[in-house]
């Protein structure tokens, strides 16, 4: 009874691979995911930060404070701690394309 019902529920993820199609590809990352979902990973990550908060405050003068942990959600990359450009590249880069004009003469 309950697996003939699959096929009629709208919000059915059975039914959605079943049906597929290309809109099913974008949307396949946020199965599972809805409003309260994301409320609640939002919610995980202000506990952890004011825990981090408390801590720091809470800590010796000197002492570096925790790192707060993001919860994972669907799409969202994680940032790199290193950024991927270093500020000489991103001036030879310029003067590559607009030339060195005034600089240095």
């Amino acid at each position: 009874m309950l697996l003939t019902r699959l096929t009629f529920e709208p919000m059915s993820v059975w039914r959605a691979k079943q049906l597929g199609g290309p809109e099913l590809q974008d949307y396949a990352k946020f199965i599972g995911w809805d409003a309260d979902t994301y409320v609640l990973a939002d919610l995980i990550d202000a506990m952890n930060q004011n825990t981090a908060t408390i801590i720091a405050i809470n800590s010796p003068a000197g002492s570096t404070p925790p790192e707060t942990i993001i919860y994972p959600r669907p799409g969202i990359e994680t940032a790199s701690a290193q950024p991927t450009e270093t500020l000489d590249n991103f001036g030879s880069k310029l003067a590559a394309m607009f030339g060195a004009g005034n600089i240095g003469g």
